[in-house]
């Protein structure tokens, strides 16, 4: 829809900001600077909505005239709030966003009992159809990844083929040099 490649970067200021970036490789800031928490996990629909989280736990939409709205939770009584993922995906068939949280990030903050470290989980949540309100948070999946010892970051997810979900991660490593070992 918007023909750029979308994501979320630091501005000459030190905030971070919502930008889009041309095949020749020039910047166009969307106006949404945040400070002092960041912007974070950015996903984008084919027509024109962006979300991405802000200040922590917000899950948050630009429509396609680039007006911010926040999602709403399941009860549409206010903002959803949802532990802030290492990366998000929306799929367009479903109308709904895939999460990916490795174990390094805080999922089960609400005192839950923490996964090994070599685990991923990806939850999916269903929208509305204009896209502003969850609808159903109803699916996670968790799996324990071969060859893993250390706390995991997700640092991608993609659609891939016959409907199924590509994801990336780093492992958190003292052994490698900078600590992380893409996977």
């Amino acid at each position: 829809y918007r023909d750029r490649l979308v994501f979320a970067g630091r501005r000459p200021d030190g905030r971070s900001d919502l930008w889009l970036m041309d095949t020749a490789g020039n910047l166009t800031s969307l106006g949404f600077p945040d400070d002092p928490y960041g912007i974070t996990s950015v996903a984008s629909a084919n027509d024109g909505r962006i979300y991405f989280f802000r200040e922590s736990v917000r899950l948050l939409c630009i429509d396609a005239a680039n007006v911010s709205h926040a999602v709403t939770s399941l009860a549409g009584t206010g903002p959803a709030l949802l532990s802030p993922p290492d990366a998000i995906h929306f799929d367009e068939a479903s109308n709904a966003l895939y999460l990916l949280y490795g174990t390094a990030r805080d999922f089960y903050y609400c005192g839950g009992t923490p996964p090994p470290p070599r685990t991923i989980t990806i939850r999916r949540i269903r929208l509305s159809p204009d896209g502003l309100r969850v609808v159903g948070d109803d699916w996670d999946v968790s799996g324990e990844l071969a060859g893993v010892n250390n706390a995991t970051i997700g640092s991608g997810l993609s659609a891939g083929p016959d409907g199924m979900l590509l994801a990336t991660f780093r492992e958190d490593r003292a052994d490698v040099a900078g600590g992380d070992l893409e996977r």
